[in-house]
């Protein structure tokens, strides 16, 4: 049996978008199109949209070439969301009030309203506790925006360097990470964390791993002596050429491969 919907994870980088489109075929994956649309200066910045209009013209042609069978995966930047451990309620509550009460105990922390901030949350290792991520409620929708405006079927907007996890199941060390180096900062994402780290902080591979305590497969096509994982090699059937600097499109297959599971 085939499936007929592409999946497509869609990145906005520092000067460009790159974008990956696949489908499940019988044999596994089988890439359909790889896009690399430059980014207009007005239009983004680390990730965030600032102007919509110029981002909505930039995708308007690439837009075109998508069947209307599709799923779509955003990127949001790691960067700007925040992570924060929080206690569980003292008592058992339903999902929908203990959405209420993680957004008002987020609220009183960063001392911001409610309404300007978009989280979600999880339980954490330890069961007293939930893992929050918290963006602000502006940046999410102005990603949104875009989406409909091009009429996406957008699935998910998820941070960047979550979407790497996507790559866990395929190391062979359970144990191991995965790590992939960015303009200015290192993604990587285990299987209960995930993150940005700048250069600033860890200069290289090496002096990443006392942030993350865990050892890290590195996400390139190219040969290095570190633990690596190529991306594209998830992907059964593909068509050349394939980008030069394939690399780059890490973030973008990954949320391609797990635009339905998000």
């Amino acid at each position: 049996m085939t499936f007929r919907c592409w999946q497509v994870g869609l990145h906005i980088q520092h000067e460009r978008i790159v974008i990956v489109a696949v489908q499940r075929e019988r044999v596994g994956w089988s890439l359909r199109r790889w896009w690399s649309i430059p980014l207009p200066d007005s239009g983004a910045e680390r990730g965030i949209v600032i102007q919509s209009d110029d981002m909505v013209n930039a995708l308007r042609s690439w837009r075109r070439e998508l069947p209307l069978q599709h799923q779509a995966a955003l990127a949001f930047p790691a960067s700007r969301t925040l992570q924060k451990i929080i206690p569980r309620p003292a008592m058992t509550l339903r999902e929908r009030d203990s959405t209420q009460w993680v957004a008002s105990h987020m609220a009183k922390r960063m001392e911001m309203d409610a309404a300007a901030l978009c989280f979600d949350y999880a339980p954490d290792e330890s069961p007293r506790e939930y893992r929050v991520t918290v963006a602000q409620q502006r940046e999410v929708v102005a990603l949104q925006q875009v989406a409909q405006r091009l009429n996406l079927q957008a699935v998910a907007i998820t941070p960047d360097a979550c979407a790497l996890r996507y790559f866990l199941p395929s190391l062979a060390d359970p144990e191991q990470g995965v790590v992939w180096r960015d303009a200015d900062a290192w993604l990587w994402a285990t299987s209960n964390r995930w993150g940005a780290t700048g250069f600033s902080q860890a200069a290289t591979l090496s002096d990443l791993h006392p942030h993350v305590q865990q050892p890290l497969t590195l996400c390139t096509a190219q040969p290095v002596t570190a633990p690596h994982l190529d991306p594209w090699d998830l992907i059964i059937k593909r068509q050349p050429p394939l980008p030069p600097d394939s690399d780059a499109f890490t973030v973008a297959i990954a949320l391609a491969l797990g635009a339905n599971a998000w």
